[in-house]
């Protein structure tokens, strides 16, 4: 690798010759060129994640899993006839590394329990409910594989989408409707990702959507009305288009460079 230092005149202009002094020589830098080279070529180590505790799946092809919240057995496997009961027991089913399409059905009911969707990498993994409501937060992070969620509402105050730390997330036809304006919560707080909201409502929350630290969110047909603040962009950038119709007392709110664009 070769490497091409400029130095504009301006550099001249310092008068701080200690300062100059503390650069480092160009054997140091040539050194530390090397060395990230190495780290570019380098090659995962998945023994290392498998003694950690996670586990690959080579299987290209698409897998379904099954809750049901009213027959289900948590010490199911999950597959066809044989659902958990909770949502968590399935997706700790799962393995962290997949080549294929992981989906998650969930029937009908109130599931109550905190629901985590982290570290898992290659592959999608697709969880769909049907008209299910669930009185806990969804927590979704630390993902490289894509992550979508469908039709699934939150209950209860303080209860939120807390996504951080992924690349691509998607919620489909998810809500949260009932009143929780206590201060400073959210319906959906996204952070270090690309966030897609589809034909979603969040309505009577103190902020609907707040995106921060460099999230970059995609508001496609979403509605609420009733909200303090609707959208808060802080150092992120949020699309809205023009069939969303997300309201509040306070429309917007930007701060440390973020951006709200329709």
């Amino acid at each position: 690798m070769s490497v091409v230092l400029l130095i504009s005149s301006s550099f001249t202009s310092f008068a701080d010759t200690e300062q100059i002094s503390q650069l480092p020589t160009e054997e140091a830098f040539q050194e530390e060129i090397l060395e990230m080279d190495e780290f570019e070529n380098a090659s995962v180590d998945y023994s290392a994640m498998l003694a950690a505790g996670d586990s690959i799946d080579g299987n290209a092809s698409d897998v379904t899993y099954y809750v049901d919240g009213e027959n289900g057995n948590d010490a199911n496997t999950g597959l066809t006839g044989y659902p958990t009961k909770t949502i968590q027991a399935c997706i700790n089913k799962l393995k962290k590394i997949n080549a294929g399409r992981r989906k998650i059905y969930i029937e009908e009911n109130t599931y109550t329990e905190n629901i985590n969707i982290n570290n898992f990498h290659g592959g999608e993994i697709y969880i769909q409910g049907n008209n299910v409501s669930v009185n806990g937060k969804i927590n979704i992070y630390d993902n490289t594989a894509n992550i979508e969620v469908l039709r699934i509402s939150l209950n209860d105050t303080g209860n939120q989408f807390d996504i951080y730390d992924n690349g691509n997330v998607s919620l489909y036809n998810c809500y949260k409707r009932l009143p929780d304006l206590s201060s400073y919560t959210s319906s959906v707080n996204v952070s270090k990702t690309s966030l897609r909201l589809v034909n979603c409502v969040f309505q009577y929350q103190y902020i609907a959507i707040y995106a921060n630290n460099g999230a970059m969110v995609t508001l496609q047909n979403v509605d609420g009305l009733s909200n303090n603040i609707a959208l808060y962009s802080v150092r992120s950038i949020i699309f809205k288009d023009s069939a969303s119709e997300i309201t509040g007392t306070t429309p917007q709110t930007k701060s440390a460079g973020g951006q709200i664009f329709s």
